[in-house]
């Protein structure tokens, strides 16, 4: 199960949904193949506890967490970054680009017991980056993350909300057992949606 040291809550605005993904075949210090799979947001995962990152609909800040299987939290809030290095700007959306950074809070939190390493995730680069692509539906991003403790992060697999079908077809898509359907389901509450 998900532990947590301070509570964090996903809403209709944690818009992020799917998993991101950073595995290889050289392990870390951990034993672990990379980061592992990453839940941009529970009804994702289908964790009682709430969380989600938001990655807003037209220019601005991300903000939210989301849960790496391996490593825990991973914080989009820009207050998080202090002490990385290089020294990374909150993540943004701009246009369609994301820029700025991310942090696994479980290497940051672990000061001088994590190896030298800082958690730190650079969401764009001069050869890599994520971008929004809006002509899908739903909205789903592209490009891979770098992670100098981890490596590559491939959020191809992450999506901006439900479809339009889903706010629209008289199903409870996004948790069964609360008999919720259309505007009423989590991620649903924009009347544009349906």
């Amino acid at each position: 199960g998900i532990v947590s040291p301070f509570s964090v809550f996903a809403e209709v605005s944690e818009n992020a949904r799917g998993f991101a993904w950073g595995g290889g075949v050289t392990s870390n210090p951990a034993g672990y193949e990379g980061i592992g799979w990453v839940s941009m947001n529970n009804l994702s995962d289908g964790s009682a506890t709430s969380y989600g990152v938001n990655i807003p609909a037209t220019d601005g800040n991300l903000s939210g967490y989301a849960w790496s299987e391996y490593y825990g939290w991973i914080s989009f809030n820009s207050g998080d970054l202090t002490g990385c290095s290089p020294v990374l700007t909150g993540a943004t959306r701009t246009g369609n680009a994301i820029t700025g950074g991310a942090r696994i809070l479980a290497i940051r939190d672990a000061g001088a017991n994590s190896g030298g390493y800082d958690g730190c995730v650079s969401l764009s680069g001069v050869e890599y980056g994520l971008t929004v692509n809006t002509a899908t539906n739903p909205a789903s991003v592209n490009g891979y993350a770098w992670s100098s403790d981890l490596g590559w992060i491939d959020f191809s697999g992450v999506t901006l909300g439900s479809s339009l079908s889903e706010c629209s077809d008289g199903i409870d898509n996004a948790d069964p057992e609360d008999t919720l359907v259309d505007m009423a389901d989590p991620g649903c509450s924009n009347p544009a949606d349906t």
